[in-house]
């Protein structure tokens, strides 16, 4: 089972991020964060900020942006200034073909 440990009780940031056109490269990071997302009771049931969201009871905040990898960063930097997440606490989940 994935854990997702929080580096301070602010909230962090996992995200998901689209780093190829492959099907299957893209399923494997977003089946990853639904995994941390069920281990920690977190919906993933909002879209804002080019992303769909999830947020639960613990201090993490799940992302899985709908732009290409290239792109992400507009949709990553909006949730960080948003939310004043800190950099250190912005955890990237991405395969490299």
């Amino acid at each position: 089972m994935p854990r997702c440990r929080c580096p301070s009780p602010g909230r962090s940031l996992c995200l998901a991020s689209r780093g190829s056109s492959s099907v299957s490269v893209i399923s494997v990071v977003f089946m990853m964060v639904d995994a941390i997302a069920k281990a920690k009771g977190i919906s993933i049931n909002t879209v804002n900020f080019k992303a769909q969201i999830g947020k639960g009871n613990v201090p993490v905040m799940l992302a899985k942006p709908q732009t290409f990898m290239n792109s992400s960063g507009e949709s990553v930097g909006a949730i960080v200034s948003y939310y004043k997440i800190p950099l250190k606490q912005v955890l990237v989940i991405f395969v490299h073909p």
